[in-house]
Formats: C-alpha cells, structure tokens, sequence
C-alpha cells in the first residue's frame, strides 16, 4: 500500500498563461489523465517544510505514476503527476519543462475550476495528497 503524503500551499494569482498553455496541450492531457482539464491552473506558494515534501515525493515516484508529454512546438514538454483534492474527482500537478515560476510555485489543473469548486480564494491555503 502506497503511504500518502499531504502538501499544503498558499493560493497565488498566476500571470494567467494556464489558460493560453492548457488548450495546447489538452488533447494529450486527456489522453494521458483521462480528463479535460479546465482551461487554467491553480498556482500553490509552497513554503520550506511543504516545498522539501513535494520535491521528495515527486522524486519518488516512477514512470506509471508520472507522465510525460511531448513538447507542444517550443513550449517544451510537461509532466503529469496525479494527486487528490478533497471534493476535486480529477487533478494533477502539471511541471512544465519551461516555466517562469519559481521553484516553491506548483500549478494543478484539473476537470474543474478548483477555487470555484471549492469556494476559495488568494491568500488561502489548500491541501493535496500525493
């Protein structure tokens, strides 16, 4: 049985390139997630503790449990990693080859608008397993 790790960040307003990048890639997202993303991403802060967690999980996953996407032209490609948000059915982290993100940032996407979904906004925290 795979232990679950749960990672809490700080919701941030983005630069709001998910919603040009995502329908690029949402054919291929679907193939791979079997979902349609919603057009944008959930961009978390990370703070040390939360950020050391993530990177350690993400390191530990394998093939089956990360995926990879090609390159979208000279965007570079993405990798897919599922994770749960409580009352989200589909989510997972998105980590672009290419990003102007810091390394703390972590983008979602998902079948839904999450803050929506989950009546949250800027400055609040939201919780993920991985």
């Amino acid at each position: 049985m795979k232990r679950v790790c749960e990672i809490t960040g700080t919701i941030i307003n983005g630069l709001g390139k998910g919603s040009l990048f995502i329908p690029l890639y949402e054919t291929k997202i679907e193939k791979v997630l079997h979902f349609k993303p919603f057009q944008g991403t959930l961009n978390l802060a990370l703070d040390q503790r939360n950020l050391e967690k993530y990177q350690e999980q993400i390191q530990k996953k394998d093939k089956k449990d990360k995926q990879t996407v090609p390159p979208f032209q000279h965007f570079g490609k993405i990798t897919l990693v599922p994770v749960t948000i409580k009352h989200i059915k589909n989510a997972a982290i998105i980590i672009p080859e290419k990003t102007t993100h810091s390394k703390n940032i972590v983008e979602i996407i998902a079948d839904q608008e999450i803050k929506k979904v989950l009546h949250k906004k800027e400055n609040e925290t939201l919780t993920f397993s991985l």
